[in-house]
């Protein structure tokens, strides 16, 4: 399955910094997305294109932005 199937992703940057926003098209889904996307699995995703002195990929759950 693809995030897209059942997520609306928008990303962003502010200088050397980027954001991610991954929601849930239903909240069922909600829990699934947060078990696949661990902080640990975005920064090993992105690793090739992360410069080594990056600051460590974070995590912030909106439960309820649904």
């Amino acid at each position: 399955m693809k995030v897209r199937e059942i997520a609306h992703v928008r990303t962003g940057d502010k200088g050397d910094t980027s954001n991610m926003a991954v929601i849930a098209y239903r909240r069922e889904d909600f829990d699934r997305l947060g078990q696949a996307l661990t902080a640990e699995r975005v920064a090993a995703w992105f690793a090739d294109s992360r410069p080594t002195d990056a600051a460590p990929v974070r995590r912030y759950e909106l439960p309820a932005l649904g």
